[in-house]
């Protein structure tokens, strides 16, 4: 697991990786959202988004962003 997470697509990408590895489950759902976020590239979530998503890393031990914010 990385000490730290540089953006949006990154976290998603860190979901996806540890969902195929077993070491967290994401639902259908939430494997979709994650999968839109990395194709989308570096572009701003909507307020919902980034609250899902923090919620997510969350649950799944990840780190906080290194700048900070989520849309920083």
């Amino acid at each position: 697991m990385p000490d730290e997470i540089a953006s949006p697509p990154d976290a998603a990408f860190e979901l996806l990786r540890l969902h195929r590895s077993g070491a967290f489950v994401l639902t259908r759902k939430a494997g979709q959202f994650c999968g839109q976020i990395v194709a989308a590239g570096d572009s701003t979530l909507s307020e919902a988004q980034a609250k899902w998503l923090a919620q997510l890393m969350d649950r799944a031990g990840l780190p906080e962003f290194a700048n900070g914010g989520i849309n920083d």
